[in-house]
């Protein structure tokens, strides 16, 4: 028996519905999905005493920074990496926020800030912005024996995150940033951060993140 073949109407009708209907999935997607936190609820996020399971008391803002970008190049050097990093940070930073943990022993961070930038865009950028001005300002400093330098990076739970250490065994600093929408959250942390704990950790963090958006 012969099989007939489809008209390339039929075919061509066929595909654009396809794709039509892919598009309004995507649109649903887009509506639904968490987009971002406007500044009253960051501010929410911010006094709920509990950020990313950390109990934590506010200690700065929140707020917008007043950002001078002539005294932020000369503190950094002029070096011009850093100047892109303030110039975005003084079009895009929205607010931000300052908190040291309730009982440091017990949630093994040391001190930790929000910030809220107007789009998980710019937040992606400022990440990376920052990691190259501290980069360059090391650099021209001349006298940093022991630079913050980041040794992984990856993602976990949906959530961006970025670890550094300068290995100095008198001076040790160990940052942890985690980026989720458009809030960037920087911690500082005692010891390096094990796998399993940094990923509950990020859990959490997106846990309120996104409870906060819906607020």
């Amino acid at each position: 028996m012969a099989v007939r073949r489809p008209e390339p109407r039929l075919i061509v009708a066929l595909a654009v519905g396809l794709v039509a209907l892919l598009a309004v999935i995507g649109l649903i997607v887009t509506l639904t999905g968490p987009r971002g936190l406007n500044v009253a609820q960051f501010e929410r996020l911010v006094a709920q005493g509990s950020i990313a399971g950390v109990p934590s008391t506010l200690t700065h803002g929140p707020g917008r920074p007043l950002i001078n970008l002539d005294q932020q190049r000369a503190s950094y050097l002029g070096a011009a990496r850093c100047t892109t990093y303030w110039t975005a940070a003084q079009q895009h930073l929205l607010s931000q926020s300052s908190h040291l943990p309730t009982n440091p022993n017990d949630s093994l961070v040391e001190g930790f800030g929000l910030e809220l930038w107007d789009d998980p865009a710019a937040a992606q950028t400022a990440v990376a912005d920052w990691t190259a001005c501290l980069e360059e300002f090391q650099s021209l400093s001349g006298n940093v024996s022991s630079p913050l330098k980041v040794v992984a990076r990856g993602t976990a739970a949906g959530v961006a995150w970025q670890y550094s250490e300068n290995f100095d065994l008198d001076h040790p600093l160990r940052v942890l940033i985690l980026r989720h929408l458009n809030v960037v959250a920087t911690f500082e942390l005692p010891d390096a951060p094990e796998p399993a704990w940094r990923t509950q950790l990020a859990e959490r963090l997106r846990a309120d993140v996104e409870a906060a958006a819906r607020s």
